[in-house]
């Protein structure tokens, strides 16, 4: 499985910009731009939640329903835009390249990081992370 930080370097590296910029609270055209196509494409290659992908990187900025109308937008410019639509299946095979190069081990603790990483955040004792985890480990 792929992850965000993947897609979100792969991106950034790509765009010459910082991941604290792609992820800014930013309306200009240009960044809401690169933060959809990374929405999208977070969708698109890993099984993470939408929630989960609008936590990325800033808790609380950006939610599910962010990640719903990005994809709708992306979408909508793939079908208008022959170029839009050839620079995303570039950026999705290069991804999925990185993907079966590297052959990315599923770390349990990264994945439970990923998941729960909004929820960890405030958890104030080791009381409290214990019993996270283990109803975490009862879901499974």
């Amino acid at each position: 499985m792929i992850k965000l930080s993947t897609i979100s370097a792969f991106l950034c590296n790509h765009w010459e910009i910082k991941e604290e910029e792609l992820f800014s609270k930013s309306r200009k055209r240009n960044i809401v731009n690169k933060r959809q196509m990374f929405h999208y494409l977070a969708k698109k290659l890993t099984n993470r939640d939408l929630a989960t992908i609008g936590r990325y990187y800033h808790e609380n900025v950006y939610d599910h329903s962010t990640v719903i109308h990005s994809m709708k937008v992306v979408e909508n410019f793939r079908e208008m835009e022959k170029e839009y639509d050839s620079t995303l299946t570039w950026f999705e095979t290069e991804l999925k390249g990185i993907k079966n190069a590297t052959k990315e081990v599923v770390n349990p603790i990264e994945k439970i990081r990923d998941e729960l990483s909004f929820k960890i955040e405030r958890v104030e004792s080791f009381n409290q992370l214990h019993r996270l985890l283990f109803e975490y480990i009862n879901v499974i």
